[in-house]
């Protein structure tokens, strides 16, 4: 009999002592609480065949609570953590449910028409011995979930005991979960791929299940490590984010380690073929080591995973299991097993069900029927929407279009639903449309639809971009036009608008397009470049606190009025101006702002709401930590002789080679001062610094990238100081005022990047303001004609070529001369820019 009150009592009698739930409670032991919890269940009035509310974050006894009330033969209705109290009842009605059980967290939800039960294992039990087990059969409704209801109105599905018991049974043989597994659960339990993947199926195989309660990393890191993990069950979006996480801190440590890292991990399998594979095993054995390094696989299921991470989790050792199904049938119906997971496919169906394409077009891409063990008996009180899923076989239409390829695995295309029929007859899938465009770096999230514009059937994108500004509009319009060259014709997106928030999405991060379309249809979106709906919504204050720091900031931005989705980049406030605007900010509102999080905020709303959270100033200032705080920056001491070598070899010969002219070189009076340059080549800083004898150049000091900082294990006693930049200017300014401080003298390439044609660029405030705060003089340098022997993207120089180079050494500038940092910065700038 697959009943689930069966299947716990044979499961906990066969692995009694073993450890259950988060190491610390027993099969034995939650036998014992779900009959207790049956018992108080039954003595609550509760019978066979009411519905039950079940509302609570993931734990042990949320699992008990849903098998004690199946046990006693009533009905389930697990409720999303993320829906409003009101929703919540709304659905508790929609079922006649007269009891919920809460955890802790929910504790305040209260209505007339509902009894309140606690799910916490300090109450809400009776003796078990009067628990009196029912007559079940398999057939019996077990639970009730309301699907999530991306593009129609959610629908409430019934789950039966046996599509419980034998999916999860099923699928724990398919993919051989056994009792030496241990399961990581951080899937939200209320989802039906969690009520298998994170509670019955690996309960059924005797596996261990820790409840994982953060997302944040070194929270999750120390999950996988204390309890060794053996499989974790996720959704795309984590397997992204896990890797871009892993990526990020790669990149932040060396730039060489970077390179290599992403070199192996997307192509990784060509060194195994090659007879090379224990390279990638060397390289990945520290991310192998922090995930615990007892992984056997990952399991990913709600959504399709994107090839390229396949590849990279494939390619660091990790095996990826994927899997198809929905609400209505029970999470999985079909499964890849470990000896055959492929990208870009969801296996063959688990043992008890079967799949067919019908309708299918040239190409055999069809509608998704679906048939088995783990297939719904059908929709609550829903003829109307059953006699349209299924057919007089029992076939239900899953609602999905795919195809099975020669080796019988199913592959997913999209929803029937969400088809594109062209006037043309062709149709175009989003979601493959959505994953071809989310390559973009400049694109967050996109949803694609069609939409009738002209009365044509166009196709239409609403897009989340990375870093939204005024102008984005028109950058994303040039991305996509760029991007569709590489698709044809048809497939392209004609139409898009732009969206600041979020796009609005179910538990399970999949994008509601019903709400999308709605929110368009609203004028909520900015659907042109003159249109900046979102942008211009006037920041709205929460508390007072927020009142004050808005105030303060329309008085520093001399503006009216702020918007809430405007950056400070709108009011021309680059990433110097921020440091002085923090430190204004901080000394007038008196807290403490860390200056990392303070640089990555993207948009007025987030700075007030960070603001308004900072806590009370307990240390010195930005500005005061910069400019007269501890010296953190140490000095080069080691002299290295190859490196003078070279410096002299190269400037030596220049005047040959490239006919290298200087011109008032005895202007280059060096001391304690900072030597600012326009940057049209690599060979810059060498020539400036070979104009100078060893004993004044090696106080000269460069202010490097700290993904180059790999050159200082090449070239030892360089005078460069490596610092993390990504937009943030801070560790440049601290470096660079801790060596002035010294004593020591800067070499500065204000611009940042070499000139392609030999315009200067945008010139930075940087040397200005460090000049300023701290009194020092400036000898701006310029340098004309080198790109044309060295170009950018050239790996050498041009040798003997035609083409000359000047450096021009202009007169010493007194900073003390000027009344701010702009006014000097335009005189040193319109001084290097008189002799290009």
């Amino acid at each position: 009999m697959h009943t689930i009150y069966q299947l716990i009592l044979d499961t906990c009698n066969k692995y009694t002592d073993k450890f259950l739930f988060d190491d610390k409670i027993t099969f034995k032991q939650t036998l014992e609480y779900v009959r207790s919890r049956a018992a108080y269940l039954q003595k609550s009035g509760i019978k066979k065949g009411d519905i039950v509310g079940l509302l609570g974050v993931n734990s042990p006894q949320w699992c008990i609570t849903h098998m004690a009330i199946c046990s006693t033969g009533a009905i389930v209705l697990p409720l999303d953590n993320n829906l409003s109290a009101a929703v919540h009842l709304e659905m508790l009605k929609k079922v006649n449910a007269r009891h919920l059980f809460l955890s802790d967290e929910y504790k305040n939800r209260k209505d007339n028409s509902l009894t309140i039960h606690n799910i916490s294992l300090n109450e809400a039990f009776c003796d078990s011995k009067y628990f009196k087990v029912p007559e079940l059969a398999e057939n019996d409704i077990a639970s009730l979930l309301f699907t999530s209801g991306t593009t129609d109105h959610p629908k409430i599905v019934q789950l039966t005991h046996a599509n419980i018991v034998k999916t999860g049974i099923s699928a724990i043989n398919f993919m051989e979960v056994t009792q030496a597994d241990t399961m990581l659960a951080i899937l939200p339990l209320y989802h039906v791929y969690a009520l298998e993947a994170n509670i019955y199926a690996p309960f059924a195989g005797g596996c261990g299940i820790v409840f994982q309660p953060s997302m944040k990393g070194p929270d999750l890191i120390k999950s996988l490590q204390e309890h060794q993990i053996t499989i974790f069950a996720g959704v795309p979006q984590l397997w992204e984010l896990l890797f871009e996480g892993i990526k990020n801190k790669v990149k932040s440590s060396s730039f060489l380690k970077f390179k290599i890292f992403m070199l192996m991990a997307e192509h990784g399998e060509f060194f195994k073929k090659i007879g090379l594979g224990f390279l990638p095993g060397i390289i990945f054995k520290p991310v192998q080591k922090t995930m615990g390094g007892n992984i056997r696989f990952l399991l990913s299921g709600a959504a399709s995973l994107k090839p390229q991470y396949y590849k990279y989790y494939s390619n660091m050792g990790f095996k990826i299991v994927e899997g198809y199904g929905l609400t209505e049938t029970t999470g999985p119906i079909c499964a890849t097993r470990l000896t055959e997971s492929r990208p870009g496919i969801v296996g063959k169906t688990i043992p008890g069900n079967e799949i067919e394409i019908r309708n299918k077009n040239s190409i055999g891409i069809g509608e998704i029927w679906m048939r088995g063990e783990a297939v719904m008996p059908g929709y609550y009180k829903n003829e109307k929407a059953n006699k349209e899923v299924f057919d007089k076989a029992g076939w239900f239409n899953s609602g999905d279009i795919g195809f099975i390829d020669d080796k019988g695995d199913l592959h997913i295309t999209g929803r029937m639903k969400n088809v594109i029929v062209l006037d043309s007859g062709k149709n175009v899938y989003p979601e493959e449309l959505e994953a071809f465009y989310q390559e973009s770096e400049k694109i967050r999230e996109i949803a694609i639809f069609g939409r009738n514009i002209d009365d044509k059937e166009t196709v239409y994108a609403v897009i989340v971009p990375v870093n939204p500004m005024r102008d984005t509009y028109q950058e994303i319009k040039e991305e996509i036009m760029n991007m569709n060259k590489n698709l044809p014709s048809y497939k392209t997106i004609s139409h898009f608008a732009l969206s600041i928030e979020p796009l609005p999405r179910t538990s399970t991060k999949k994008i509601i397009i019903r709400d999308v379309v709605g929110r368009l249809d609203q004028g909520l979106f900015q659907t042109h470049a003159d249109n900046l709906t979102q942008l211009t919504l006037e920041f709205e204050s929460q508390s007072p606190l927020e009142d004050l720091i808005c105030d303060k900031l329309k008085n520093k931005l001399k503006a009216e009025k702020i918007y809430s989705y405007e950056s400070l980049e709108d009011y021309n406030i680059d990433s110097l101006g921020r440091i002085a605007l923090m430190s204004e900010l901080e000394n007038e509102l008196n807290i403490q702002i860390n200056v990392a999080d303070f640089l990555r905020l993207q948009n007025i709303q987030e700075l007030i709401r960070y603001l308004a959270g900072c806590n009370k100033k307990s240390g010195e200032s930005v500005l005061l930590d910069l400019l007269d705080g501890k010296i953190r920056t140490k000095i080069v001491k080691l002299y290295n002789p190859v490196v003078s070598w070279l410096i002299a070899l190269i400037y030596k010969s220049s005047p040959l080679l490239w006919k290298l002219n200087i011109v008032e070189g005895k202007n280059l009076k060096v001391d304690n001062c900072i030597l600012v340059c326009n940057h049209q080549s690599n060979l810059d800083t060498i020539w400036v610094l070979g104009m100078m004898p060893y004993k004044i150049r090696k106080n000269v000091y460069i202010i490097g990238k700290k993904e180059v900082a790999f050159l200082r294990f090449i070239f030892p006693g360089l005078r460069t100081i490596y610092v993390e930049r990504k937009g943030n200017v801070y560790p440049a300014l601290k470096a660079g005022a801790d060596l002035l401080r010294q004593g020591k003298s800067l070499l500065i390439f204000p611009e940042g990047t070499r000139t392609k044609d030999g315009t200067m660029g945008n010139f930075k405030t940087g040397a200005a303001f460090l000049a300023k705060k701290l009194n020092k003089n400036i000898i701006p340098i310029t340098i004309k004609d080198s790109y044309k022997i060295f170009p950018r993207g050239s790996f050498l120089p041009r040798l003997f070529t035609k083409n000359k180079v000047e450096i021009f050494v202009h007169k010493t500038i007194d900073s003390n001369s000027y009344q701010n940092i702009e006014e000097l910065n335009e005189k040193i700038k319109n001084v290097i820019r008189s002799k290009l």
